[in-house]
């Protein structure tokens, strides 16, 4: 498997759905620094003058990464000068240059949503091209998704973000079991918008399979508030009940909040017509350091089969569930 071809097509989907256009996809950066870069040409507005503009996509992978993705402040910003260097000595044939810094969250979104093709193979992979998806693809986004949690501020300026966070950690999420993570869809009318649904299909999971059919879910109808307000939590609790009351998907959804209110005491949920799973930033962390730690088992023992039960999230999903029974 060639890694290459997830990024080369995620790189591909964000230069069609933008507009920073490119004369050429530069991929020789990725394995050693994490970037992939895409550059076209203009003019100067007042002398015409030809320029080149660069964009640098930083996909939070490479060499100066250790296995758990990680790298320090200091080793980023020297890699992405290195990066720039370098293209200044190759692309010396231009007198005016421009490098940008492309806003992350939506390249890692497209290629969270590639990641997950890769996984049915898993098991066929030998040791190391496993390890190599598993560093190159998999845990940097952990590092990823935790930074960005630490950083974005809550509220309505910052909710797209949020949602697309979100979606990247859907994708990671159910990545074991290959389920289809959908972004906002509306009806005809351009009502009953959901952020995200997520198309179940039977997995390993007895548990899960029992509560899909329990619910009778198609779908996990998921609802993201970029907020700690209660009002705003109360308010996606309705969100999901109505699109669930006006879909087929079935009665299961999933909320994320920044800061976990107790459902119980806002509202009656024994008699809502769903059962709805709540996750704050604190949660993500735990399971993203989950990824991290059941990864550094897998390191001492090899055994893949475990590490992908362990970061299986229909387990954890129907541990939630568990816990709501148990109030």
């Amino acid at each position: 498997m060639d890694l290459c071809d997830f990024y080369e097509v995620a790189t591909e989907d964000l230069i069609y759905s933008t507009t920073i256009g490119s004369a050429d996809i530069l991929y020789s950066y990725l394995e050693s620094h994490g970037y992939v870069v895409t550059f076209r040409y203009t003019r100067h507005p007042e002398t015409s003058e030809l320029e080149r503009r660069f964009y640098l996509i930083d996909y939070h992978c490479g060499r100066l990464r250790d296995s758990y993705g990680s790298i320090s402040e200091e080793s980023k910003k020297e890699n992405l000068e290195q990066v720039i260097e370098h293209l200044k000595k190759e692309y010396n044939n231009v007198k005016l240059q421009y490098f940008e810094i492309v806003e992350p969250i939506e390249p890692m979104y497209l290629l969270s949503l590639k990641l997950r093709h890769a996984m049915p193979h898993c098991q066929l992979l030998d040791e190391e091209s496993f390890v190599e998806l598993y560093e190159s693809a998999v845990l940097p986004f952990v590092q990823f998704i935790t930074g960005q949690l630490e950083r974005l501020p809550t509220g309505r300026e910052d909710c797209y973000k949020y949602e697309k966070l979100i979606g990247i950690f859907l994708n990671i999420y159910f990545l074991s079991a290959g389920f289809r993570v959908t972004y906002q869809i509306a009806n005809a009318s351009n009502q009953h918008r959901r952020d995200f649904f997520v198309r179940v299909k039977r997995t390993t999971d007895v548990d899960f399979n029992e509560l899909i059919v329990e619910t009778q879910a198609k779908s996990i109808v998921v609802e993201c508030k970029n907020s700690i307000q209660k009002k705003e939590f109360i308010d996606a609790v309705s969100q999901v009940e109505k699109y669930s009351k006006a879909s087929s998907f079935g009665k299961l959804g999933m909320i994320f909040t920044r800061k976990k209110c107790d459902i119980f005491k806002l509202i009656d949920y024994t008699k809502s017509p769903c059962t709805i799973i709540v996750m704050d930033d604190s949660d993500i962390r735990t399971w993203l350091f989950k990824i991290s730690t059941s990864y550094s088992y897998y390191k001492r023992h090899k055994n893949k089969e475990k590490l992908l039960q362990d970061i299986d999230g229909c387990s954890d999903f129907f541990e939630r569930y568990q816990e709501i029974c148990e109030k």
